[in-house]
């Protein structure tokens, strides 16, 4: 007989008894690479190195191959009174807080290593973001941190500061991966989800700028801090509560998770829960007590097994660690990774071993086919999918919630008592995206609209200006879309160019039309410019780059108003795509289209298309000059009209001629 026969004997009645018939077997890893070596960068080939090790050496284990790492991408953070003259990108131009950018000997390290873990791997890379050290919390040592961190200046920005790291997360990790997180799933540093420990975090809406950013469910429970564990112990879903520990709160409505196929489309967020707990799905073995447990490998065994979650015949067993802590490399340069300490896979030996003696299938999964599997299930809960919290709602009074300043599109509710701000379901215009227009509190009124509708231009243009410059210092000109033209208007001193400007005042004076189309948008400033002199408008824009950097233009306009106590007099759109397919679904008979620079190689087919797309429109104005290609003469320029009449634009006539600055002409289509 066998050391751990007896052991994998009792085990297997364990699987009996629970009627388990199937095992999947998850693992979620703090996973953080990028280590600290005195004397050293972080990002070094040395740490590439051991990326790549980790990679090669858990794929040959059948339950290591498949692991989920919550990634901590390496973005650094420098506060406005460091001594560093590094730039970064900022939440606010007046934020004292900054993320750099990293150089190009960094980016290469850092994508040969990403690229060999999706590239050599079957792993899934989702993210993990630690915000303790740019956001308040009651933590922090350093006298300078905490004078800044808990100032009023610093906490204005602090959930503008975390959506701009989840941001620069999601870019980060496509960048480095070439692989875009469309949905995406969340571990939180140091545990405190949702300011569910003060000592780590005070954002009550931290989930919902998750689900802002794309994000579909938590799964960093158990945590090693007891107090972020819910009250619930099954895998559910929940709306966002602005409070502390939102997620344990019946406000929420709590359903249950497996079988629950339209929780996503309604606005709900899952949340991992079990009853086992911390020390029983934790195989960071560097800790005593851990060590202590893998001695007595039938306990902890037994404990898995009859704690994780089961439903349907299904045992679900989840373990988390942080397989490139430091601590595993403590008086070595080559860590065992936890997967690979023999205790530990003699733990997963047994465990699997006795699983089969049972009859039952076992399976390694990631967590986003974990999600697809619960969301896809075909199962009817007995009583109904929806939970009760058991016990009394949390108590933790000593959180100071941030600012709502950040306007956010997902649904949160707010329980009683709570500080009225921006909300989503309460007077706004139809936006896209985070950018809804503010809506002030009832003792925040709005300050009337100025006398003049293009008052506000210049703020709008030194935004833009901010926001590209943003972009490029952290992507470089050619990965942020900006390229040459972008990147010297970001260096001019007004971003709005001379026709663009022109283009605005004749269209203010012009008859107004119900909303104003710009095909090739850029950066957006210009349709921003629109909206806040009460066009509606929408920006039209192919390049994916160019497209999400508008929206933060957008976005940074929208709250730079909102700080002011007004706010877009108009709708303002971004859309993504290339003209007119955006246009599909859309009624633009009332609406005025423009093109300023739109020059891009083009297909035939496209050109024509293009065209046609235009003449859905009442009215139509096209730079002459610069449509598709280039024009220097006045006999091409000519050439051009009369193609545009003969497609069906009708008569054009010459609205703005700005010599170099272009040929601007109005069709209106018969």
């Amino acid at each position: 007989m066998g050391l751990y026969d007896p052991l994998k004997a009792t085990l297997k009645d364990a699987y009996l008894r629970r009627g388990i018939r199937r095992v999947v077997y998850f693992h979620c890893d703090h996973w953080e690479p990028w280590r600290s070596v005195p004397g050293a960068d972080a990002i070094s080939e040395a740490n590439r190195d051991e990326v790549q090790r980790f990679v090669d050496t858990c794929s040959r284990l059948d339950f290591a191959a498949r692991q989920t790492l919550f990634y901590k991408c390496p973005i650094n953070s420098i506060f406005d009174h460091d001594p560093y003259v590094r730039r970064g990108v900022k939440a606010d131009p007046r934020d004292g807080i900054r993320f750099t950018s990293r150089t190009e000997r960094q980016m290469d390290v850092v994508r040969e290593a990403m690229r060999h873990v999706v590239v050599r791997s079957e792993m899934d890379v989702q993210v993990h973001i630690h915000h303790e050290n740019v956001t308040y919390n009651t933590a922090h040592d350093d006298q300078a941190v905490i004078d800044f961190i808990g100032s009023p200046g610093a906490r204005h920005y602090e959930e503008q500061r975390l959506s701009l790291l989840v941001d620069l997360a999601l870019r980060s990790i496509e960048e480095e991966t070439g692989r875009k997180l469309d949905r995406w799933f969340f571990v939180h540093g140091h545990w405190g989800l949702n300011a569910s420990d003060p000592g780590v975090c005070h954002l009550t809406r931290e989930i919902a700028i998750l689900m802002d950013h794309g994000c579909l469910g938590d799964f960093t429970i158990p945590s090693g801090r007891s107090v972020v564990n819910p009250r619930l112990e099954v895998p559910y879903f929940i709306t966002p509560v602005d409070a502390p520990k939102g997620y344990d709160r019946q406000e929420g409505e709590p359903e249950l998770a497996y079988g629950n196929r339209t929780a996503r489309e309604r606005g709900k967020f899952l949340i991992w829960s079990s009853v086992i707990k911390h020390r029983g799905a934790s195989l960071d073995y560097h800790a005593p007590w851990l060590q202590e447990r893998l001695e007595d490998l039938g306990g902890l065994a037994h404990e898995m097994v009859a704690q994780s979650y089961a439903v349907e015949g299904t045992l679900y067993i989840k373990t988390h660690a942080h397989s490139m802590h430091p601590n595993y490399y403590v008086n070595t340069d080559k860590a065992v990774f936890p997967h690979l300490h023999p205790p530990v896979q003699t733990l997963f030996g047994v465990l699997f071993d006795a699983a089969a003696a049972a009859g039952c299938k076992v399976d390694f999964l990631t967590v986003s086919e974990l999600y697809d599997e619960f969301t896809t299930a075909d199962f009817v809960p007995p009583g109904g999918a929806a939970l009760v919290m058991p016990g009394h709602a949390p108590v933790i009074d000593d959180c100071v919630a941030a600012e709502r300043r950040l306007v956010l599109k997902t649904y949160i509710v707010s329980p009683p008592g709570t500080p009225l701000g921006p909300r989503s379901d309460i007077d706004f215009l139809p936006l896209i995206g985070a950018a809804a227009a503010h809506a002030p509190s009832v003792d925040e009124p709005l300050l009337p609209p100025p006398t003049d509708p293009l008052a506000h231009i210049p703020l709008i243009g030194d935004i833009a200006k901010i926001a590209v410059q943003d972009l490029i210092d952290v992507l470089g000109e050619t990965e942020s879309g900006a390229g040459h033209v972008y990147a010297a208007r970001a260096a001019a001193p007004t971003f709005l160019t001379h026709y663009e400007l022109e283009l605005i005042q004749y269209l203010a004076a012009a008859e107004p039309y119900e909303s104003y189309y710009e095909i090739g948008c850029g950066f957006g400033a210009m349709i921003v410019a629109l909206a806040s002199a009460g066009m509606a408008s929408v920006g039209i824009e192919s390049d994916k780059r160019r497209a999400a950097g508008a929206q933060r233009v957008l976005d940074r306009t929208v709250h730079a108003f909102a700080e002011r106590r007004f706010r877009l007099a108009a709708a303002c759109e971004i859309v993504q795509g290339r003209f007119p397919a955006p246009l599909k679904g859309r009624d633009v008979t009332r609406a005025l289209a423009y093109c300023t620079d739109l020059t891009s190689t083009h297909t035939p087919e496209q050109r024509a298309d293009l065209i046609a797309g235009l003449r859905c429109h009442k009215t139509v104005i096209v730079d002459l000059q610069r449509f598709v290609e280039r024009r220097s003469t006045p006999a091409a320029c000519a050439q051009l009209l009369a193609e545009l009449q003969e497609s069906g634009l009708g008569e054009g006539r010459e609205v703005l001629n700005l010599g170099s600055g272009g040929l601007y002409v109005r069709f209106d289509p018969t």
